[in-house]
């Protein structure tokens, strides 16, 4: 009731209303509106905790990698990636990769990358 309340002030003062919310407001707001109702929604990482099976995800992931690896689907990227690495560290000596530089650098090497012809060669 109180995340009621809570909205009921946001929204007076929105409306440029400073009065107060009553303490029997959300009640009362309920009864004259009967078609919402409260609802206790268990947590969706309960369920998802719930149903995940370790061993089924980690042969998921091992199949993955051992694709990856036998096909080097990702190498042509890795080895963009390393380049555009090694040219930049040539030219700064203390340079280091934040997120923001990852991703710099990440679109670099993508858009070099994964080219049609590495897609049909994957």
């Amino acid at each position: 009731m109180e995340q009621v309340r809570s909205i009921a002030k946001e929204l007076l003062i929105k409306k440029g209303d400073d009065k107060s919310v009553g303490i029997n407001w959300p009640q009362k707001f309920l009864k004259r509106h009967p078609q919402i109702k409260t609802a206790y929604v268990p947590s969706l990482d309960t369920e998802r905790a719930m149903t995940q099976d370790h061993d089924i995800l980690a042969g998921w992931f091992n199949l993955f990698q051992s694709l990856k690896e036998e096909h080097e689907i990702f190498a042509p990227l890795t080895t963009a990636y390393k380049s555009h690495v090694q040219r930049i560290t040539r030219l700064e000596a203390s340079y280091s990769i934040g997120k923001t530089n990852f991703l710099e650098i990440y679109q670099q090497a993508r858009h070099e990358a994964i080219t049609p012809l590495n897609i049909r060669k994957a």
